[in-house]
């Protein structure tokens, strides 16, 4: 009696030479069926996971992709983690999007969605959110910043510059709206504070000198410039600049002069080049 279904193992129904099998009840071409397809009749069914041509467990290269098919497809060994993105470098305050890959044991690449990566920062004005998006901080001149990226055992680092872009509004531009196109060390409404140091505390109205409270000035410092100094004077004649060791930055935020243990009469002045 003839068997109403007949399945076949796929190491009996095409051999690595892409022989055609045939019996007196079905016949097999060697490029059927598909890759990983099912062939079926009356007789018999197929499920096959051959690839295309009749080898098993092909690859299949191009440009853009690299197909491993079959079982031996699914097999693969991690070898390290290769973070990258384009270009190296973001502006203060901007973002930037971070892409990782596992580098395969046979030199083949798989992309990883970024939140399946944990993200840290080791260095530099940046954070980096659950889905590798960088957002960099404020600068004053442009800085390096090292990120760190995991996944399974392995991990990478990737490196960045974040760019000085004066807070995002050049003295130029600020002084059209807020000084009347000035030069820095003019005082456009007469307040008593140079116009570059309005810039440094971008102060948009009338501006105040800070003073001495508790042995220390502290200036707002939220435009970054191409340089400042704080000078020390005891009679408003003969300044100079202030001893670096007593003065503290931080930016955006202050700069902090603590006036020196002991010290008879000081006074304290910030300048500023935009």
């Amino acid at each position: 009696m003839k068997p109403d279904r007949l399945s076949l193992p796929l190491a009996l129904a095409l051999a690595a030479t892409a022989v055609a099998g045939e019996s007196a009840d079905y016949s097999i071409s060697p490029e059927s069926p598909a890759a990983g397809g099912r062939a079926a009749s009356a007789k018999y069914t197929l499920d096959s996971s051959t690839a295309s041509g009749g080898t098993s467990g092909g690859v299949a290269i191009s440009a853009a992709f690299t197909l491993r098919e079959g079982f031996a497809g699914a097999i693969h060994d991690p070898v390290s983690l290769d973070l990258t993105t384009a270009p190296l470098t973001v502006d203060e305050g901007g973002t930037r999007q971070l892409a990782a890959s596992l580098l395969l044991d046979d030199a083949s690449q798989l992309p990883l969605a970024p939140s399946a990566v944990s993200w840290s920062v080791l260095n530099g004005p940046l954070t980096v959110d659950f889905d590798g998006l960088a957002t960099a901080g404020s600068v004053t001149q442009d800085t390096g910043a090292t990120v760190q990226g995991g996944y399974l055992a392995l991990t990478d680092t990737l490196t960045l510059t974040v760019l000085n872009n004066h807070g995002g509004q050049s003295y130029t531009a600020w002084a059209v709206t807020y000084a009347g196109g000035q030069a820095a060390n003019l005082d456009f409404n007469n307040d008593g504070v140079q116009n570059g140091v309005a810039y440094f505390m971008n102060a948009t109205g009338l501006a105040t000198n800070p003073g001495f409270e508790g042995g220390e000035v502290t200036w707002p410092y939220l435009n970054a410039v191409a340089s400042f100094e704080v000078q020390v004077s005891a009679n408003l004649a003969n300044w100079v600049p202030a001893n670096p060791l007593d003065i503290a930055t931080i930016f955006p935020g202050q700069v902090i002069y603590t006036m020196p243990s002991g010290a008879a009469q000081i006074f304290c002045r910030l300048v500023v080049t935009p």
